[in-house]
């Protein structure tokens, strides 16, 4: 767990509890799910390995999307020599609640996205950084942050920005795909090519539409002792952020542009299975 915490981009987060999660029905689907992956993909590139944005006028900064992604799952050694063909498994974070969190211990992600149409696609979001998850779990009476295996298959990248139109709010995952995969700034917004330019520090959003793809972990009950120092260095004002942008676009009427709404998905409650870190190791 403490090698997957580093990994994770953790900082100055501070984990008051850890358990660790075992339930084995759902391993075993993330582990059927990949099989099924790898076999389709393999057998039928044309329908489940599209890579169609290669023929797009931005194919470059959609090249460098995909050429992070190789980077995050070569990065761990279980995947060494892997390609993305071969359906990689990658450690990320989830941010939520404790109550939200308990109910994911037991049954796995409920992909209810008819409460949230999502920023890059509908579906469950998920992040390479534990510090990313922040301006999520900040204002949460009990937060948490859930550490999973995913298996994001072929991702399509993503570099729209909510912002402008056409983009990618509320769309299901791209066909030929088996998730939406984007580069972030600190601020929830795609990386750009100013980004790259100044080598600016890069965060990640991946968003999974199927339950089996996701195995969850661990659960880590976070101590509110220090967020006020953090909440601080990590303030994403999503909306000022958007509007900034928005204006510069010109793109469309501020008043009637929604930015309240939050992107994190809703998760079904059901009842609560965990095994304490301490009995594990």
């Amino acid at each position: 767990m403490f090698l997957l915490k580093d990994n994770l981009e953790f900082g100055d987060i501070q984990i008051s509890t850890a358990y660790a999660l075992s339930c084995p029905a759902i391993a075993q689907n993330l582990s059927n799910a990949r099989q099924i992956q790898k076999q389709r993909i393999f057998s039928n590139p044309k329908l489940f390995f599209q890579n169609h944005w290669m023929n797009k006028s931005d194919a470059m900064l959609r090249y460098k999307t995909i050429h992070y992604y190789r980077e995050l799952f070569l990065s761990w050694d279980w995947n060494k020599d892997l390609e993305i063909s071969d359906s990689p498994i990658l450690a990320v974070v989830h941010g939520t609640d404790s109550n939200k969190g308990w109910s994911v211990a037991s049954s796995g992600f409920a992909n209810l996205a008819l409460l949230d149409e999502g920023f890059y696609g509908r579906g469950m979001y998920f992040s390479s950084s534990a510090l990313y998850t922040l301006p999520y779990i900040v204002s949460k009476k009990n937060p948490c942050i859930m550490i999973c295996f995913i298996i994001p298959g072929n991702p399509y990248p993503v570099i729209e920005s909510v912002t402008v139109k056409p983009n990618y709010r509320g769309a299901p995952i791209t066909s030929g795909y088996q998730s939406h995969f984007v580069i972030t700034r600190p601020k929830g917004l795609p990386f750009n090519d100013i980004n790259y330019e100044n080598n600016d520090t890069k965060y990640t959003e991946f968003v999974i539409d199927q339950e089996s793809q996701v195995l969850p972990l661990f659960l880590l009950e976070i101590n509110k002792k220090n967020f006020a120092v953090l909440a601080k260095e990590w303030q994403r004002e999503i909306s000022q952020d958007l509007k900034d942008e928005l204006a510069n676009k010109e793109k469309e009427d501020l008043d009637e542009y929604d930015f309240s709404k939050d992107r994190k998905i809703e998760i079904s409650t059901e009842s609560i299975v965990y095994q304490p870190l301490s009995e594990v190791v």
